[in-house]
């Protein structure tokens, strides 16, 4: 922007070493701004507040005020002109400083902080944003307010920008990346803005951030969601680190995101302390815990370490606890005991972050105090969920973190690969698993060309919740890097073993290479490794085969056909089958030769020749099909009578199923009516029980009714009696009450008169 000389005040130029802030870098702030915003008789700049070609919300007319300038130096201006040059200097000051905010880089980043601020989410996209924030806005609308000429104030502006901030806390968890840029962007911020007041360019009132409410912690999300951190298939862009997950109800169906918690008593208060830890506040609104949230950078003070024997900060408390690394509520209570300790050892005495520190301390002992105080039983859910370490079926204990195969109601023959993350006993002794679903290739849509690994599965973002009946056996998921190492120690030979190499996108239809394996497992089981039996020298390597559903591609496929869906069948399952396309290849799925055997060394023993490998089929036959429907005219020709008794999906369409159904634990209904059962003889009379049974319920149900009847009646006599007596007794009373009266004037006036 350029110079605007003879304002209100003397602004300092940009050799001034006042005008440059330490706390900022990447981008340089102008320091050649207005010095008063309310300067009245100011000639206005040169410069106009366009929006540098950035995307605004809303379309700015160009400067409306231009005719303006050439008089704004004349004497005699009149109220409605220093109104427009006073409004131009606002804008040009609240146009410099969003410039500023817009292009700021941390040091050594690529990107600016506030890349993901610029524009509103979409609505169609993402509606659960607009559920949960009530004032959406970006820096595209404030561009836009600024080219209409919209704000009359500073604070106006504050405002908004402090709304950008809050509504990222607000929608998003603190583990969260976009969540750590708002809380920089607002410390970035309140740096400028107290920059400006010792400048003399805003006065101090229009500096003061407004409050807009309490944000959640971070064992909250803002939906009501139950994850404390965001998982790595979340972070391809900016607007999935947004997405909300939903918290399972009990039910199996198709469900994003993560498990949901079941916290036993001790973990419940372990996390409650955390919690509450983090919400603590100064006098002035301001969360306590933000100076102990990580360590201090080990190069640039190494002192620190020098000083403090056992350095320790609340991020390693949150992963310990999300670890669930506490077993006791006293663990957890000592590391927030050193954290806080470290802090009043190495900070001066008066020091902000020496208070913070003691007054964090202090409320770490109220908070022990008030959670241990709690029965184990106030810490149970609302359907009673008692979380279980381990649990019995088919003869076998069943753990967190174990691998299984789980009935597959669309295809029994393919049972579900899945990992159990939670396990969980309810009110009527069913024991719960929540378990992770690994799809196989042909459950997934792809390109035609893409190849994978022989018995190779991919992750996905579906958590269902099943009952432990549902487990088939178990099974094996090693990661593409150790497969081909060896097997699992103690694994019994007739355990399958899959091999994962990517996470798969069910929404968007997308594989993306696991960069860490440990992200996918369990929490309880994360820390832990598995020990493996080595395979011997000379193994062939893995090699990758085409997709075995390549021959669904249809002949005249092109790159621009529309993506494929994949077929569902039952909801309660993966797909029955997946589907590929021809459509242009992205980033992450450049098509794989065939082979990827290294020739071995050549050898000056003579050797025979060895044969010619086969090469194998590579379009095999198709999946066979476990559920059959007819077509709709065959099927309309069923006579519905006939079609209510069998099974049939959305569309009223008959099912057909190629294998029997799968063989249930209990033979009833539930576990209580196991081996039960109706003789031929009962069966054969049901119907004559039926109606007899159906004769007396009416026969009793008339009864009742009569005397009912009779009862309402001779109630109704008892009160109407009564009440007719309660008349009667008024009414008497009265009547006393009034001759009463008439004889005592009676006497007053014989007294009075003679």
């Amino acid at each position: 922007m350029a110079s605007t000389p003879g304002l209100a005040g003397d602004a300092p130029t940009a050799s001034d070493p006042t005008s440059t802030d330490v706390a900022m870098k990447g981008a340089e702030r102008p320091a050649d701004v207005p010095s008063k915003i309310l300067a009245h008789n100011a000639p206005p700049p040169d410069a106009t507040a366009d929006d540098n070609g950035s995307d605004v919300d809303a379309d700015g007319d160009e400067d409306a005020d231009g005719e303006a300038d050439e008089d704004a130096n004349a004497t005699g201006v009149d109220s409605s002109q220093s109104f427009k040059i006073t409004q131009r200097n606002l804008l040009d000051v609240i146009h410099d400083t969003s410039a500023f905010l817009c292009d700021y880089k941390e040091e050594g980043e690529d990107e600016e902080l506030a890349v993901g601020f610029q524009r509103i989410p979409n609505k169609r996209l993402l509606p659960s944003y607009f559920e949960v924030i009530s004032t959406p806005i970006a820096f595209s609308t404030i561009r836009g307010k600024i080219l209409k000429k919209q704000y009359t104030e500073f604070s106006q502006f504050v405002r908004d920008v402090a709304q950008i901030c809050h509504n990222a806390q607000v929608f998003n968890r603190p583990s969260a990346g976009i969540f750590g840029a708002a809380v920089r962007l607002r410390e970035l911020f309140i740096s400028e803005l107290n920059r400006m007041v010792e400048r003399g360019i805003i006065e101090p009132g229009d500096a003061k951030l407004p409050d807009l409410g309490e944000l959640p912690s971070a064992d909250e999300s803002s939906g009501g969601e139950e994850e404390e951190e965001e998982e790595e298939e979340e972070e391809e862009s900016a607007d999935e680190a947004r997405v909300k997950r939903r918290k399972p109800n009990g039910e199996t169906g198709k469900r994003r995101g993560r498990p949901p918690r079941v916290l036993t008593p001790t973990e419940a208060r372990i996390i409650a302390i955390i919690k509450g830890i983090r919400r603590t506040e100064d006098s002035d609104g301001e969360l306590l815990i933000e100076p102990f949230e990580k360590l201090p950078d080990r190069n640039t003070n190494p002192h620190y370490y020098q000083v403090i024997a056992q350095p320790i900060c609340l991020e390693q408390i949150k992963r310990k606890a999300k670890r669930k690394k506490y077993r006791a509520v006293q663990d957890v209570l000592r590391d927030l005991t050193t954290m806080f300790t470290n802090s009043i050892t190495y900070n001066e005495e008066g020091s902000e972050i020496h208070q913070a520190a003691t007054k964090l301390l202090a409320r770490v002992s109220e908070l022990a105090n008030e959670q241990t105080s709690k029965p184990d039983n106030s810490f149970l859910d609302d359907s009673g969920r008692l979380p279980l370490t381990e649990a019995m079926h088919n003869k076998a204990t069943w753990r967190v973190g174990d691998w299984v195969h789980i009935h597959n109601p669309n295809e029994p023959t393919k049972p579900i690969v899945a990992q159990i993350f939670r396990m969980w006993m309810d009110n009527d002794k069913q024991t719960w698993i929540n378990v992770c679903w690994y799809y196989r290739p042909e459950q997934t849509v792809h390109r035609y060309d893409k190849m994978f690994y022989p018995r190779e599965v991919v992750k996905t973002g579906q958590f269902h919740v099943h009952r432990i009946e549902e487990i088939i056996d178990s099974c094996f998921v090693m990661f593409v890097g150790s497969y081909n190492r060896g097997r699992p120690r103690g694994l019994p030979a007739d355990k399958i073993i899959y091999v994962c190499e990517s996470r798969y996108n069910e929404e968007k239809f997308t594989f993306k290479k696991i960069k860490t394996w440990a992200s996918c497992l369990p929490d309880e089981v994360r820390g832990k490794d598995y020990e493996i039996d080595f395979y011997p020298p000379g193994r062939t390597a893995m090699v990758k085969v085409i997709s075995p559903i390549t021959h669904l591609l249809p002949p005249d496929a092109k790159e621009t056909d529309a993506m494929p869906k994949p077929n569902w069948g039952n909801p309660q399952a993966p797909p029955l089958i997946g589907a590929v396309h021809k459509r242009p290849r992205g980033s992450n799925s450049q098509p794989q030769p065939l082979q990827q055997q290294q020739l071995p060394l050549q050898s000056r023993t003579p050797m025979p020749m060895a044969p010619a490998p086969v090469i194998a089929q590579s379009h095999p036959p198709p999946s066979r099909f476990e559920v059959y429907t007819l077509s709709d005219e065959a099927n309309e020709k069923i006579p519905k009578s006939l079609s209510k008794n069998f099974h049939t999906d959305e569309q009223g369409r008959i099912l057909f199923f190629a294998a029997p159904p799968l063989a249930r634990a209990h033979a009833g209904k539930s576990r209580h009516a196991a081996a039960l059962g109706h003789s031929a003889r009962y069966l054969s009379g049901r119907e004559e029980w039926l109606d007899e049974r159906e004769r007396k319920r009416k026969a009793r149900d008339k009864a009742l009714k009569e005397k009912t009847d009779k009862d309402r009646a001779s109630r109704q006599a008892e009160v109407e009696e009564q009440t007719n007596q309660a008349i009667d007794l008024t009414a008497s009373i009265i009547s006393k009450w009034c001759q009463a009266n008439l004889q005592e004037a009676s006497k007053m006036n014989t007294s009075v008169h003679g």
